[in-house]
């Protein structure tokens, strides 16, 4: 089971994707961008990239060390998970059962610090 885990979470963001630019071609056809288009899709964009950063900003006043802490947690999580799966994978004694769930948690970690940033490149490397 963890195999296929493992296999959906490397390629459902793209089948998403795809059925997303399937439905939009359908609903609204194949629309020429012009020049002026382009740039307020990508102003719009990065308005929302802006306010994404404004919401993961830490609060004002806050201790230098746990703003750090704050953004580091997700990549010490990460380190951890992959840790651990390898401890579990090379001890014989280790139940299977959990065994699957690490490996399953493992390829969520690997999406979030690879996958999402090389489908990013990958979908915009298309225009």
């Amino acid at each position: 089971m963890s195999i296929l885990g493992a296999l959906l979470a490397a390629v459902l963001p793209a089948g998403i994707d795809v059925v997303k630019s399937v439905v939009s071609r359908i609903l609204y056809g194949q629309r020429a961008l012009t020049v002026d288009d382009e740039v307020k899709l990508m102003d719009a964009e990065s308005q929302k990239l802006k306010s994404l950063a404004e919401l993961d900003k830490a609060a004002e006043g806050i201790s230098k060390w746990v703003a750090d802490a704050r953004a580091i947690y997700r990549y010490v999580a990460s380190t951890l998970i992959i840790v651990f799966t390898f401890i579990l994978i090379l001890s014989p004694d280790a139940p299977k059962e959990f065994t699957k769930l690490m490996l399953d948690l493992t390829s969520g970690v690997v999406f979030f610090l690879f996958g999402h940033r090389t489908w990013l490149s990958v979908k915009n490397s298309k225009k």
